[in-house]
């Protein structure tokens, strides 16, 4: 059993290493347009990087009258970090929005994140395995398949696949602090990972919230922790947050004047979905339209960007406010697309002319079925197989299945956990819920693929386990069946 149990792991790793160099070259022209093409990939970070690994100075390339470059906490600091070691070690060629696609130090950088993105499948293989191997392999299996992975991979550009890296290795080391042992080391490598994430990426910078208060409701629910360790284990998980985070916010108020943890538009662009909701227009021109009022408002301009960003936070506040039960029934609503949403796969089989040719059908069909209740994956369909991309089509609904039955699963497996009645079972389920459930409403209403990769393994994880307890009831239920048969035969003779 232990041999093919091998057999069958190191011929899914070898699956994952064959996909991942496929999908690395293949990608190659792809990735090439996209970089070169202004305003298609968000370039914040390597912007940052490169004006911090030329001038020293942690800027978004703003300059004050005299010519120097203003400090920005636009985004928080460890991608950038990693390009600037990438071009410290490789040098700087281009810039990434430029005509031209060369550089050592970017190919470095994308295979790297190819690498984390192999490592996220790795470590939630390993979370699995402390549950069940047969769970771990199925696990890693679905991540192996899922293209989406290697295509966010591929836009290195933005954190995404740093930041499920970082979320990922926290979650495992949580499980391991839940199920395993109350070890001290895996508290503390949890906290680190969860803090490394919010240092990624800004969307994650308030999931300790609902987590410290999660592990202050299982301490002291807990009765084999004395109340020395647990105040302990609380010291501990807010003293690494007050350091990381909080070293983070200093540095923002000692060189920006403000303790704010980052500058970015987030705030907007939910408020814009919200207008665009009620007033039933385009998000994109709705957004256009409201930062260009504030841009606009007279007290708005002349202000540091610190003071630019809260007021930002206290417009969006308010329209918000005044729209509680919009804002609340919208976040739902669109939750369910968000995790549901998957990208379109014409990269991995036509060139850059096709691709442009589908986005458009998609456009035009989007615009003439604004009112229809058919999915567009399931409407668009005709259309795309009278223009001849069969295998766009075949692909795509092939995925939308796969995702389908993975969500399907998903809620069986919570079911699973909690019927299997183990002393960490309920934790289990509401410490993956709280990952879950918070990217669900911070990115929901984004309802983007990519946003949604911080929380793919998890759900992966889960799925596993409840479709091999479903495989399992019916080989069960398949060999009672066949027995009764054969004593029904033997009886009859």
């Amino acid at each position: 059993m232990e041999r093919k149990y091998k057999i069958v792991f190191n011929s899914v790793l070898l699956l994952i290493i064959v996909l991942n160099i496929y999908l690395y070259f293949n990608l190659n022209d792809y990735v090439a347009n996209r970089i070169s093409t202004p305003g298609v990939i968000d370039h914040r970070w390597t912007f940052v990087a490169e004006t911090w690994y030329s001038s020293g100075i942690y800027s978004n390339g703003a300059k004050d009258d005299e010519g120097n470059y203003i400090p920005t906490f636009s985004v928080t600091p460890l991608y950038p970090l990693l390009y600037r070691i990438s071009y410290f070690l490789f040098g700087k060629k281009k810039m990434p929005y430029s005509n031209e696609y060369e550089g050592l130090s970017y190919e470095f950088m994308r295979g790297f994140i190819a690498f984390l993105n192999f490592l996220i499948m790795i470590i939630i293989y390993k979370t699995a395995v402390i549950f069940d191997k047969k769970v771990g392999l199925l696990c890693i299996l679905l991540c192996a398949i899922n293209i989406d992975s290697y295509k966010i991979a591929s836009n290195y550009g933005t954190p995404d696949t740093a930041l499920a890296f970082f979320i990922t290795l926290s979650f495992y080391y949580l499980i391991k602090f839940l199920v395993l042992n109350h070890n001290k080391i895996n508290l503390i490598l949890f906290s680190v990972m969860l803090n490394f994430a919010a240092l990624t990426k800004y969307t994650s910078h308030l999931v300790w919230i609902p987590l410290i208060c999660f592990l202050i409701i299982y301490l002291s629910c807990n009765k084999n922790i004395n109340a020395k360790n647990k105040i302990i284990y609380l010291v501990i998980f807010i003293g690494i947050n007050c350091i990381l985070q909080g070293g983070w916010m200093a540095r923002n108020y000692y060189v920006c004047g403000t303790w704010k943890f980052t500058s970015h538009k987030a705030p907007l662009h939910l408020v814009s979905y919200l207008i665009a909701h009620n007033e039933k227009t385009n998000y994109t021109k709705t957004y256009r339209s409201l930062n260009k009022k504030v841009q606009d408002d007279k007290r708005f301009k002349n202000r540091s960007e610190g003071n630019k960003s809260v007021y930002v936070d206290s417009l969006a506040k308010d329209i918000i406010l005044s729209h509680p039960i919009q804002f609340a029934y919208l976040t739902i609503s669109r939750s369910f697309s968000y995790l549901l949403n998957t990208k379109k796969p014409g990269y991995m089989l036509y060139n850059n002319n096709d691709i442009l040719v589908i986005s458009d059908i998609y456009k035009r069909y989007k615009i003439n079925h604004k009112k229809s209740f058919i999915p567009v994956t399931i409407g668009i369909v005709p259309i795309l197989w009278r223009n001849g991309y069969y295998s766009f089509v075949v692909l795509n609904l092939t995925i939308k299945i796969i995702i389908s039955i993975v969500m399907i699963f998903f809620l069986y497996g919570i079911y699973v956990i909690y019927k299997e009645d183990r002393p960490w079972s309920n934790w289990v389920i509401v410490c993956s819920l709280i990952y879950i459930l918070y990217f669900c409403f911070v990115c929901g209403l984004t309802v983007n693929a990519r946003l949604r990769a911080p929380i793919m393994a998890i759900i992966y994880f889960i799925s596993s386990y409840g479709i091999i307890h479903c495989f399992l009831l019916f080989m069960k239920l398949k060999f009672y069946s066949t027995y009764s048969s054969l004593k029904n035969l033997r009886s009859a003779l």
